[in-house]
């Protein structure tokens, strides 16, 4: 059960994410974090929560969500798309 809630509270995030709700997609990200889980459901999570800090202009934490992510799944390709954008 935790697992399925875990999935849906990071996709909630990304639906928040890219409707513009900085603040809900967040606090989505924040709660999928909370559950134990795969590492790399962890990194999709970070990563997630790193494009919110990155469209908010919160770059000290954004840096943070991505070494979280990078150290929980370095392969995660999500990482690679997320570096290929830019900030501004």
């Amino acid at each position: 059960v935790a697992s399925t809630g875990t999935v849906l509270a990071r996709l909630e995030a990304l639906d928040h994410f890219e409707a513009g709700r900085l603040e809900e997609a967040a606090e989505s990200a924040r709660t999928s974090l909370s559950w134990h889980r795969s590492a790399q459901e962890q990194s999709d999570a970070w990563v997630t929560l790193a494009r919110v800090y990155r469209a908010d202009g919160r770059a000290a934490s954004m840096d943070e969500a991505l070494s979280q992510a990078s150290h929980l799944w370095p392969e995660n390709p999500r990482l690679r798309t997320l570096a290929d954008v830019p900030t501004s």
